[in-house]
């Protein structure tokens, strides 16, 4: 604070001896340090309560994530792009051991296959194969590819 006198509305510094006013300004900062002491345990309290072995930990809602997915598909639809070409094959992706390790730069990428992830896709439609929680991994880059030639076909509409 430039000007301690400015926040002083009782006037406490202002008519105190010089040593009164050290002993103010002293008691203050010891305040302020031990309110800072408070708030930085109770923070680490928070952060300890919240993690996994030191990484803040989130909690993921399926339902919101299916009802934003669906908001989003209904839109692009909407929007006249109910089939879209799947002008891509290939694609660069961090292998599953590397992508949430941040400490470390990852090694050589692996190569995705969107026609491949579009068949692992359509095999949960069509009978009901490949009905597993990992397919989520095929469907992931095809969403990435929709969203990606969607927004670039809307953009360029205006829309």
């Amino acid at each position: 604070m430039r000007d301690p006198n400015a926040a002083d509305n009782l006037r406490s510094l202002a008519t105190a001896h010089p040593d009164q006013q050290a002993l103010i300004y002293n008691g203050r900062i010891t305040n302020l340090l031990k309110q800072i002491e408070a708030w930085e345990r109770a923070l680490a309290k928070c952060r300890a309560e919240n993690s996994q072995e030191g990484q803040l930990m989130r909690t993921i809602d399926i339902a919101t994530v299916k009802a934003a997915v669906n908001l989003l598909l209904d839109h692009i639809m909407e929007n006249g792009l109910g089939k879209l070409p799947l002008n891509e094959q290939l694609y660069w992706k961090v292998l599953d051991n590397e992508k949430y390790v941040m400490n470390k730069t990852p090694g050589e990428p692996g190569v995705g296959d969107l026609f491949t992830d579009l068949d692992f896709v359509e095999a949960v439609v069509s009978d009901g194969q490949q009905l597993t929680a990992l397919t989520l991994t095929e469907l992931g880059p095809l969403l990435t590819y929709i969203g990606e030639f969607a927004g670039e076909s809307l953009a360029a509409k205006g829309g």
